[in-house]
Order: structure tokens, then C-alpha cells, then sequence
């Protein structure tokens, strides 16, 4: 069995095997089983173009008529809805779908918007309800980053909250219109109050395989224009998320604002193999010289990066893959080798410049290996959980009881979004694979 592990753990072919094995119960949110109420020193709900379904009335008591473009987080449809709603009344499974705060904070958070934790405020009428989401400056003050509108949805008084867009003020996301049907490239803007401010758009999808990088543009003035092109590549009849959020002054987000499309029949454009900034064109990666990773970019840039390898081992490339699927290739790198043990860093493009991923303000390093009492193994489950580690240890050198840990990335960090246990045995392989990238053993 030793052998048998070793050999799923170290030379495990290409592609991704299992399933994800992460997953989390819910948003972290704190109060997420009760709406909060406001407080004296709770911002007023912000007024303004609403980011909703406010054309489709729906009569008193009934529930509002969700387009197929508006079903943005968590639900992707009234059947997916249903599923939950069944699971709830057999199990009591994620109660925090009865919760609009909860929902509107978890919206958050599926943005990559980890900060904006706290529900300053609820309104809630009937079947649809606001709720402003934002943060605590260092200060006490509390910091509305936007009106998220939901909607109830499904049958019965169980019925689930759905995010169906935002209520928007100083930054407002009126390109493309709400509801409309798109192809890429499309262009994103609206306008914006700010001083300073730099907008970044990025796209998001509970159906289909998005492939999207963020863009981004600088702006400011007094309800100022701003746009920016942006590409993706979807299939047709995927809903996309479109999210533009501002920050940098006092929080990293500090606004934002979304609108639901839907993906048109054009033919996608696809990504370039290799490409590491996500601009369309290839990149060429090399070890050049003893401990720096250099990239030719296809726009014609060099950059040079230093690589925090063992002192024996001067880094070796392993390869490239998108394991996130943003449209921007992750950089791996082997760094360093252990008794049993093979050592592999990660880089990404980050703000204009390839970075090393940190984990804890460290740099990541994820391990893969085997021994007789003890396994190693990694591998990328995108879009949930770009990468996933797993470890374990065996009493007998046939079973090893384990954890699998998944992280996502933010940034040119990774974040920890769930831990589970998992035992690798004649019947359950170690998670291996990263698209097309092997991620056993280079040598």
C-alpha cells in the first residue's frame, strides 16, 4: 500500500481526478442567524438606481418574477432553489439562506470582497428586502460599501433569499444594462464621486466555465464617466456577475457595485496558452539565471522575479496553469526537496507585476511526497478552490487518515476557506492534478 500511495501522491498523471473536496456550511457572518437593526451610529440605506428587478411588480404577497439573468448568488434557478429548500426541510441543511443579512454578506464574499463582513443595515418588505453590507474602519465608524437588493424566492415560508443586483449611489455600474445579453469583449462603466479612485471590474458565474481576467482604470470627479473593456470566455446562456468596486483610502474595497448579464451565442474568445497577465497574448517563462524566474510578456515587457528556493536547489519551472480560472496562468516552481518530499512555490500576476503567493505573510509552499508513515499531495479544484493540500499519516502503511485543506486566492495571497478529513486508502486517491499540469515530482 506504501507503494501504492506513494506512487498516486508522486506521479499521479495530468488532469484534475476527484471532485472538489472542499466546500464551506455558509458565509462566516457575524449575527448570521438574526437581521441586524440599526443603530445610532448605522449609516441610512443609500438611495439611487436600483440594481434589481424593480420593472417586474409582483402583486402583494406573491413573489417577484426573477429573470434567468438576475439569479446572481447563491441560487442559479428556482429548481437549484427548490433543491435547497428540500435539504432544509429534511436536514435543517443551511438555515442561513432565511437570512438576507447572512445572504448579502456571503454575496460579499463570493466577490472576493472578504473584508465587507458586517450588515450595517436591513430593510426588509415582504418578499424583497436591502441590506447594506460593509465594514468597520480601525476607528469604530461604521463604512456602508453598498445596498445589496434580494429577493425571496422559491415556495412556501421557507423560502430562500436571492441577490439580484444593488442599489447604487457615488458608484454606479450602468454599462452593460442590467438583464441585457453580452459577448466579449464588452464594455463595463458607469460613473463615479471619488477623488483617487481606481476601478476594478471583475466577472463572476454560478454556471459555466468562466474564464475572465480582472480589469481595471483609474477615475475620479464629481459623477465622473469611467469605462474599461473587458474579456471573458463563457459559453452561451452563462449568467454572469459583473462586480465594479473602488477602495485603497481607508479599506481595500470600499465600494462596489454589480449587474447580471447573460452570455450571448458569439463565439467566446479564448484564452492564450501561457499567458500570464490575462491581456490575450502568449508568454514565454523561464528559469534564465540560477534563483529568478523571468517572464517575457507578449506586450514586450521583461520582468525578472527572485525565487525563494532551497540553497541547494536554485528552482526549477514546473510549469503553468490557470487554477482559478481567471484567464491569467499561476506559476509553479519547484523550490526545494526533503527527504521523501518535493517542495513547489506559486506566482501570479498581481497589480501589474508577477508576485509570490503568501500564505499567513510567508510564502505558500505546497508539498507533495510519501514515506511509509506519512503522504503529501496538492492539486487545483477551480473555480471553488483553486488549490487544495492534503496530508496524512499511517499506522500501518496501508491507511492514512488525513486532512484536506482548500484555499482561494486573494490577491497574492491564498485564504483558507475549508478543512475536512480524508482517508487515503486502496478505495480513495490523494487529490492530485492541476489541469494539465502534473503535480507530482519533477524529477
Amino acid at each position: 500500500m506504501v507503494a501504492a500511495v506513494a506512487a498516486a501522491v508522486v506521479a499521479a498523471g495530468a488532469g484534475v481526478g476527484a471532485g472538489f473536496a472542499g466546500g464551506s456550511d455558509g458565509p462566516r457572518t457575524p449575527g448570521a442567524g438574526a437581521t441586524p437593526t440599526p443603530s445610532a451610529d448605522t449609516p441610512s440605506p443609500a438611495t439611487g438606481a436600483a440594481g434589481g428587478p424593480a420593472n417586474r411588480t409582483a402583486a402583494p404577497g406573491s413573489r417577484p418574477v426573477v429573470a434567468p439573468a438576475h439569479w446572481l448568488w447563491p441560487f442559479t434557478d428556482a429548481t437549484d432553489a427548490g433543491v435547497w429548500q428540500q435539504a432544509y426541510r429534511e436536514r435543517g441543511s443551511q438555515p442561513w439562506h432565511l437570512d438576507p443579512a447572512a445572504t448579502a454578506t456571503g454575496f460579499a464574499g463570493y466577490l472576493g470582497y472578504p473584508g465587507l463582513d458586517r450588515a450595517l443595515r436591513s430593510t426588509v418588505d415582504g418578499n424583497e428586502a436591502y441590506v447594506t453590507v460593509g465594514l468597520r474602519l480601525p476607528d469604530g465608524t461604521p463604512h456602508a460599501a453598498a445596498d445589496v437588493h434580494l429577493v425571496k424566492v422559491g415556495s412556501g415560508a421557507d423560502g430562500p433569499w436571492e441577490v439580484v443586483g444593488t442599489r447604487d449611489t457615488t458608484l454606479t455600474l450602468t454599462r452593460p444594462a442590467y438583464g441585457s445579453t453580452v459577448t466579449s469583449p464588452m464594455t463595463v462603466g458607469g460613473r463615479i464621486t471619488g477623488v483617487d479612485e481606481r476601478v476594478v471590474v471583475t466577472l463572476h458565474s454560478r454556471t459555466g466555465d468562466l474564464q475572465a481576467p480582472p480589469a481595471a482604470v483609474a477615475a475620479g470627479g464629481q459623477r465622473a464617466r469611467w469605462s474599461v473593456p473587458v474579456t471573458f470566455h463563457a459559453g452561451p446562456g452563462t449568467v454572469l456577475t459583473v462586480a465594479a468596486a473602488t477602495g485603497g483610502h481607508v479599506a481595500a474595497v470600499e465600494r462596489f457595485a454589480v449587474t447580471g448579464v447573460r452570455v450571448g451565442g458569439g463565439r467566446p474568445q479564448p484564452p492564450a496558452p501561457d499567458d500570464v497577465d490575462g491581456d490575450g497574448r502568449t508568454d514565454t517563462v523561464g528559469i534564465r539565471a540560477p534563483g529568478t524566474l523571468e517572464v517575457h510578456y507578449g506586450s514586450g515587457r521583461t520582468e525578472r522575479v527572485s525565487i525563494q528556493a532551497h540553497p541547494s536547489d536554485d528552482g526549477r519551472l514546473i510549469g503553468l496553469a490557470d487554477a482559478d480560472r481567471d484567464g491569467r496562468d499561476e506559476v509553479f516552481v519547484h523550490v526545494g526537496t526533503g527527504a521523501y518530499t518535493d517542495h513547489t512555490s506559486v506566482f501570479r500576476y498581481v497589480d501589474g507585476r508577477l508576485q509570490l503567493v503568501t500564505l499567513d505573510r510567508r510564502g505558500l509552499v505546497l508539498v507533495s511526497g510519501a514515506s511509509a508513515r506519512t503522504a503529501l499531495s496538492w492539486a487545483c479544484r477551480p473555480t471553488a478552490a483553486p488549490l487544495v493540500q492534503w496530508s496524512g499519516t499511517s499506522a500501518d502503511g496501508l491507511t492514512y487518515p488525513g486532512t484536506l485543506v482548500s484555499y482561494r486566492f486573494a490577491g497574492a495571497t491564498v485564504v483558507q476557506v475549508s478543512s475536512r478529513p480524508l482517508t487515503v486508502d486502496d478505495h480513495t486517491r490523494p487529490p492530485t492534478g492541476c489541469l494539465d499540469l502534473r503535480t507530482g515530482s519533477p524529477r
